[in-house]
């Protein structure tokens, strides 16, 4: 297991908190396996370039690409109150 360093949210972006009518509410927290409630403070952690030949490329060459992400708990991603 990587070795994870206090600290936070960096490169993360805190969002607002979730609205009544987001399509993430019907969804769960891979984190902490809650499912997202209206209010909630959350954040989109990046899993990588998917199958887009071309995301991946650009990932390779180290260039920013359009990637694959999952919503979180901003908690659950940085430790930090929301």
């Amino acid at each position: 297991m990587p070795r994870l360093y206090p600290g936070h949210g960096a490169g993360y972006r805190k969002l607002p908190p979730l609205p009544a009518d987001h399509w993430a509410l019907a969804e769960w927290c891979p984190a902490c396996k809650k499912v997202f409630e209206a209010g909630d403070i959350t954040t989109m952690v990046l899993i990588g370039p998917g199958d887009d030949p071309e995301a991946r490329r650009l990932a390779r060459e180290g260039k920013a690409y359009t990637g694959v992400a999952i919503v979180a708990h901003w908690a659950c991603v940085t430790g930090e109150d929301p």
